[in-house]
C-alpha cells in the first residue's frame, strides 16, 4: 500500500507523567522538587518492540502514544529513552522531536506538533540502534519533560518517567523472498520517525494497531537499471508489472481478493483513497503461529490460489499489478499478527539473504530515472531492508504452477 502521495498482543505498558514538578530545571534541589501526582499527562506503548537486524545492527522500533488531561496547552520539550532504567539511549527534542511526532487526525505538516491542547493525542515513532544485539536492554522507560502555564500565569516545568516496556526477545520470524530473482528497489522500508508505512494506523475492532510497520514497496529494474521504460502512464511499461509474487514459506492460504480495476500510473486512482479501497487484489498466507504474510496491488485475473489451499514456499501466488490506493505496479508486503490485510499489529521479519547495492534518493523524483551505483554491494544473512535501498534476490527455484 502506498503511504506517499505515491505474537501476540501485550497488555499496554502505561505511565503517569507529572511525578515532578520543576520551576525551571531538573537540576534544582531537591527540597524545591513538588511531586504533584494529578497532573495528568498519560503516555504508553501499545505494542512493545522486539531487535530486528538490518543496515547498523539492531533496531527496535515502536510508537509512544502521549495524551494530555490538562485543561491548558501542555509543551513537551524531550522524551528521552532509557535503557534498563539507567542508561541513555535516545534523546528526541527541538526539531527531532517534532519531525518524529504525527498528531492523529492532524496534518502531518501542522505547526507546533509538541503542543498538546487538553484532550489531544500525539504519537512519537521511535527507532532505537543498536551496534550488537547484546546491546540491546532487557527493558526501556521514557523521561518525558514538558511545559505549561497555571492559572496564575506561573511557568511550570515538569519531568517525569514512565511507560516501563520489556523487550519481545523473540527471534523475527525468518523468510524467503516474495518475489523472483533480480534487481529490485524496496522502498519505503522501516525506519526513524514517521516514514515508510510507519503512519498506517487504525482504529481496528476498539484497538490501534499499526498493521505496516514493517511493510516494504518491491519495485523491479530493468537491465538499464530503470523502473519504466517507455511511456510511464502505460502499466505494462513498467517492469515489475506481470511479474510473479511467491510464498515466503510453506502456509495455507487464508484470505484473497480479486476483481478490482488497475490505475493508470502516477494518476489519478481509480477507486476512492479510503481504508475500504486502500488493499486492491491480496492475497494472505497464514505460515503459522498467528503469523501472516500480506500480497498486496496484485493485477486483475492472476491469483493462481484460493482459500484452503496448501503452497509451498516458492509458489506463485499471483503477478504484480497497480490496483487499489497504488501510484504504479508495484508489490506491497508485509507480515501481521491476523488474517486481515489491515486490522492487526505488523510483525517484525527477516530475509534469508539478499544483496544490498546501495540507497536510492529521492523516490518520487527518480521513479523513472536510472540508478546508478556508488559503492560496492554486500551480501546480507537474516536482515530486513532499511530505508529506500536495492537490492538483489538470488536465483531461486520456481515452485508452483
Amino acid at each position: 500500500m502506498n503511504n506517499r502521495t505515491f505474537r501476540s498482543r501485550s497488555v499496554p505498558v502505561i505511565g503517569l507523567i507529572c511525578l515532578w514538578v520543576l520551576f525551571g530545571t531538573s537540576k534544582l534541589p531537591s527540597q524545591e522538587i513538588q511531586k504533584v501526582p494529578y497532573l495528568p499527562l498519560v503516555y504508553e506503548v501499545l505494542y512493545p518492540p522486539s531487535p530486528i537486524k538490518g543496515e547498523g545492527g539492531f533496531h527496535l522500533i515502536y510508537e509512544l502514544h502521549m495524551t494530555s488531561f490538562l485543561k491548558s496547552a501542555l509543551s513537551l520539550r524531550s522524551i528521552e529513552v532509557l535503557g534498563d532504567g539507567k542508561n541513555l539511549v535516545k534523546t528526541y527534542q527541538g526539531d527531532k522531536l517534532s519531525e518524529c511526532l504525527v498528531r492523529p487526525g492532524q496534518s502531518l505538516d501542522m505547526k507546533d506538533k509538541s503542543i498538546l491542547d487538553g484532550g489531544t493525542r500525539a504519537v512519537l515513532f521511535i527507532m532505537l540502534s543498536f551496534g550488537k544485539s547484546a546491546e540491546v536492554p532487557d527493558f526501556l522507560t521514557h523521561r518525558v519533560t514538558a511545559a505549561y502555564s497555571r492559572s496564575s500565569g506561573e511557568k511550570v516545568l515538569m519531568q517525569g518517567e514512565g511507560a516501563r516496556v520489556s523487550i519481545l526477545r523473540k527471534a523475527p520470524l525468518m523468510i524467503g523472498p516474495p518475489v523472483r530473482s533480480g534487481v529490485w528497489l524496496a522502498g519505503n522500508c522501516p525506519g526513524d520517525g514517521p516514514v515508510g508505512h510507519r503512519l498506517s494506523m487504525q482504529a481496528w475492532n476498539s484497538r490501534l494497531v499499526v498493521n505496516e510497520r514493517y511493510a516494504i514497496d518491491f519495485m523491479k529494474f530493468g537491465d538499464d537499471y530503470r523502473l519504466v521504460h517507455g511511456e510511464s502512464s502505460s502499466n505494462s511499461n513498467w517492469h515489475s508489472y506481470g511479474e510473479e509474487v511467491i510464498a515466503v514459506a510453506d502456509g495455507v492460504i487464508s484470505d484473497t481478493k480479486e476483481g478490482t480495476i488497475e490505475n493508470t500510473p502516477l494518476g489519478k486512482y481509480a477507486v476512492p483513497n479510503s481504508l475500504e479501497y486502500a488493499t486492491g487484489n491480496y492475497v494472505i498466507l497464514n505460515i503459522g503461529q498467528g503469523e501472516h504474510a500480506v500480497y498486496v496491488h496484485l493485477k486483475p485475473k492472476s491469483l493462481r490460489v484460493k482459500v484452503g489451499d496448501k503452497v509451498r514456499k516458492g509458489q506463485v501466488l499471483g503477478l504484480i499489478g497497480n490496483s487499489d490506493i497504488s501510484d504504479a505496479p508495484h508489490l506491497h508486503f508485509h507480515m501481521i499478527d491476523s488474517n486481515s490485510v489491515v486490522g492487526g499489529e505488523g510483525i517484525p521479519y527477516v530475509f534469508e539473504q539478499f544483496e544490498l547495492m546501495g540507497s536510492f534518493e529521492n523516490i518520487d523524483d527518480n521513479l523513472d530515472k536510472s540508478w546508478i551505483q556508488k559503492g560496492e554491494s554486500s551480501t546480507r544473512y537474516k536482515e530486513t531492508p532499511l530505508g529506500d535501498v536495492v537490492i538483489r534476490f538470488a536465483s531461486s527455484s520456481k515452485g508452483g504452477v
